[in-house]
């Protein structure tokens, strides 16, 4: 009797002791779930009870592998019920959108989970434009309610530097600015180990989730425009190309440690060997330093800037030698780097040469032919006179702003919508999806379509 007994007590106690101590947990509201492990090493909940419960409360997972979602299913992965942003509202998309952002009004906290390269820059939003957003680097906002997103800068990420928990009403955000090239063969950053841990991708890719450029085509244009009319006329462009007194010029401090940036600056000789007047500036060169101050005043006095990047092939990535040193300083950039499809998608219209539409010496001859034809050389400023609206991306809000807007529920900025019924109805997107987004491999997503090229310089 007695041993039978004592078999049955060995057999109910471990469900026993687990009831219990899920009361407890229970009534603390801190839940903790019953985890497994397969064949392939994942874990996974024990029960249907279990898979519920990682809907509702926090998972305390005690291995750097689990405590930060690896191996979760993506149905049981974020907390399902949304921030609360009904719209509706008859009336233009515009109509709409001001609405939502007059209902955008209680604090959303951005928390930079590092400080990008060790520098905290300080990031604001417009909240009339974007909603009521606070972007702080203070980590001891990590478990408050208003805190909705956090953002992992690549440069620092690493899985035992990442919270120990994590909070099911956040989007995970992964964010870099930096080519492919840059984070695999410099970096040697494989990301194998994020598969399903992010909600959100934040880079200059245009299909990123959130849009981060280096620059946009509106915002160029929009600096130019510093009178405050909303376009130039001809006889304004005319003065322009009258006061360039220089040809072309150059700024890099890559000397060609990179592959990319060595081809980069083989292809800048054999220009100059064929003739091209070049003028070359930085570290690379025994040339004057231009400060950043100094730069734009720098650059205006010259026809053209060879806006060349040290990757090639990489898709979207067009860097600040684009949008600023030449768009927004009055240079016409030469460009060599992302396929001509990827700048026609952001470039004004008409407002750059593309380098490898012309052999070596094709190039140095149309350079010059245009620096003595000022009616051609000037069709490269035409976009200068065309409406704000003409621009590429016109009206699409980038980098914070979007992410603000998207922790509101307002997602008119993605392309397309992140938004389920968004795409199913065709309308601009308020609300949120009863199934947010998680990226099932950062590493494919980043680097699964890009060429040879790219990756490796």
């Amino acid at each position: 009797m007695l041993k039978k007994l004592r078999s049955k007590v060995k057999t109910y106690l471990p469900w026993l002791a687990t009831v219990i101590i899920l009361l407890i947990v229970v009534n603390t509201r801190q839940k903790v779930i019953l985890l497994r492990m397969d064949n392939q090493n994942n874990w996974w909940p024990t029960s249907k009870t279990a898979v519920t419960s990682l809907l509702k409360y926090h998972v305390t997972p005690k291995t750097s592998k689990l405590r930060h979602w690896s191996n979760i299913d993506q149905e049981n992965y974020y907390f399902k019920t949304p921030v609360t942003f009904p719209v509706d509202v008859r009336g233009s998309k515009s109509e709409k959108l001001q609405f939502a952002l007059s209902k955008a009004s209680h604090k959303v906290t951005i928390l930079l989970w590092y400080a990008p390269f060790s520098r905290k820059y300080n990031r604001e939003v417009n909240a009339k434009e974007c909603g009521a957003c606070e972007i702080t680097y203070d980590r001891k906002k990590i478990n408050q309610s208003s805190t909705r997103a956090v953002v992992f800068h690549f440069s620092e990420l690493a899985i035992d530097t990442m919270p120990s928990s994590r909070n099911r009403h956040q989007y995970y955000v992964w964010w870099s600015e930096e080519s492919p090239n840059s984070l695999f063969e410099v970096r040697n950053l494989h990301l194998g180990q994020y598969n399903n841990v992010f909600n959100l991708t934040m880079t200059y890719r245009r299909d990123s989730d959130i849009y981060a450029p280096y620059g946009t085509a509106e915002n160029s244009y929009r600096y130019l425009l510093k009178d405050g009319t909303d376009r130039q006329d001809k006889k304004e462009l005319f003065a322009v190309a009258r006061k360039k007194k220089k040809f072309a010029m150059w700024i890099t401090s890559s000397c060609g440690t990179r592959r990319g940036a060595n081809k980069r600056m083989r292809f800048v000789k054999i220009l100059t060997q064929r003739g091209l007047k070049l003028d070359k500036f930085g570290s690379c060169f025994s040339a004057p330093y231009i400060g950043p101050d100094k730069m734009e005043n720098f650059i205006k006095n010259y026809k053209f800037y060879l806006a060349f990047e040290n990757v090639e092939n990489c898709k979207d990535y067009v860097s600040e030698k684009f949008f600023t040193n030449a768009l927004m300083y009055g240079a016409v950039p030469v460009v060599y780097g992302a396929r001509k499809s990827d700048y026609d998608a952001v470039a004004p219209p008409k407002s750059y040469i593309y380098a490898k539409d012309f052999t070596v010496d094709e190039l140095v001859a149309y350079m010059n032919y245009l620096d003595t034809n000022t009616t051609a050389y000037l069709e490269y400023f035409h976009w200068r006179t065309l409406p704000m609206d003409k621009m590429p991306n016109y009206g699409r809000k980038t980098k914070w702003c979007q992410l603000c807007r998207m922790l509101y529920g307002i997602d008119v900025d993605t392309s397309p919508p992140l938004n389920l019924s968004d795409l199913i109805s065709g309308t601009q997107a308020y609300g949120f999806s009863p199934r947010p987004r998680v990226v099932p491999s950062i590493r494919e997503w980043f680097y699964g379509q890009e060429s040879e090229e790219c990756l490796s310089g």
